[in-house]
């Protein structure tokens, strides 16, 4: 199958079954500890990345035959899937072949930009990542595409995660001598604070 895969057992949602909707690996971080591996095109573009027909034909023969072995449906790419400008498109035609809740894993970086809020309020989970405060450890961690601004990301998601009326699991990844100082701990505890959530769930490499 080319978009569809699954259903993979998660241990933030349970049987899942994913939605691949960025290639291999089209990325606007390249995170030190990605398990997709290293980030091949490191780029801020957001572009229909995918044949968006064929992919809704692919979800929904192989949903018929999983749905009554699933949780959950995670839309979710071998990059970060809010750079894909159908992704409103997708979640709207998903979710007209779902009984199950709709998800999303993402890196948080695109939650400044009005079609995207749009777009996951839809949603019934949201994941966002928040693995550092500190724009130091950000770049260390996350090696960020130069045009991104991490403190207003921060801010967009603080303000969005109390207009979204959904789950929200907050991931933050912990990298032992990276982002894991007290001073790193008690700057995140002090912002996770500030966001409406549900859950926080505290991962690390080794998972």
């Amino acid at each position: 199958m080319r978009y569809i895969f699954g259903p993979v057992p998660s241990r933030r949602l349970g049987s899942s079954l994913g939605i691949d909707i960025v290639p291999h690996k089209i990325c606007n971080l390249d995170c030190i500890y990605c398990e997709v591996g290293k980030t091949n095109k490191l780029t801020t573009k957001r572009d229909h990345y995918i044949n968006l027909d064929e992919m809704l034909k692919e979800f929904q023969n192989t949903y018929e035959h999983f749905k009554d072995h699933i949780d959950v449906v995670t839309i979710t790419g071998a990059g970060e899937p809010t750079l894909n400008l159908d992704l409103p498109l997708i979640i709207k035609e998903v979710k007209k072949q779902i009984i199950h809740p709709l998800a999303i894993l993402t890196n948080s970086t695109n939650i400044d930009k009005e079609d995207v809020q749009s777009a996951l309020m839809d949603l019934d989970i949201i994941v966002p990542s928040v693995d550092a405060i500190s724009i130091d450890i950000f770049e260390k961690i996350n090696r960020p595409h130069k045009k991104l601004n991490w403190n207003q990301t921060l801010d967009a998601l603080k303000a969005f995660s109390h207009q979204y009326k959904g789950m929200m699991l907050v991931e933050i990844l912990f990298v032992k001598g990276v982002n894991d100082s007290k001073d790193e701990l008690t700057k995140l505890a002090n912002y996770i604070k500030e966001l409406n959530y549900t859950k926080v769930q505290l991962n690390t490499v080794f998972r």
